[in-house]
């Protein structure tokens, strides 16, 4: 079966529960506000989307793809984030159970 595509469409505010979107290819959509709980999104690609302040609960997201997200004010809790690289972020007030990452790293880079 094809990956599922969503483009250039607005799923805001959504609310996703038990879904298994694995694969799936997000281009030019927003999910501001979106609320997903207890997802599979497993090598999922998403690309230039807007997801502010959405809520993501037991969300799968290995193997994922993001490029050109903004996850500004977005909360993601008991999500599985193995592997994941991290290149050209905005990090600033990034926090990792209450560490503030964009901190650390700037300790970091000084040494």
């Amino acid at each position: 079966m094809p990956a599922l595509r969503f483009a250039h469409c607005r799923l805001r505010p959504a609310e996703l529960l038990d879904v298994d979107l694995a694969g799936a290819h997000f281009d030019d959509v927003s999910l501001a506000r979106a609320h997903v709980t207890d997802a599979n999104l497993t090598k999922i690609n998403v690309t230039d989307a807007n997801a502010r302040q959405s809520v993501w609960t037991d969300v799968d997201f290995s193997g994922a793809r993001f490029r050109d997200v903004n996850l500004s004010r977005a909360r993601l809790t008991s999500v599985n984030l193995r592997g994941v690289k991290i290149a050209d972020a905005d990090i600033r007030g990034l926090t990792i159970d209450g560490v503030r990452i964009d901190l650390l790293l700037a300790r970091a880079r000084r040494r």
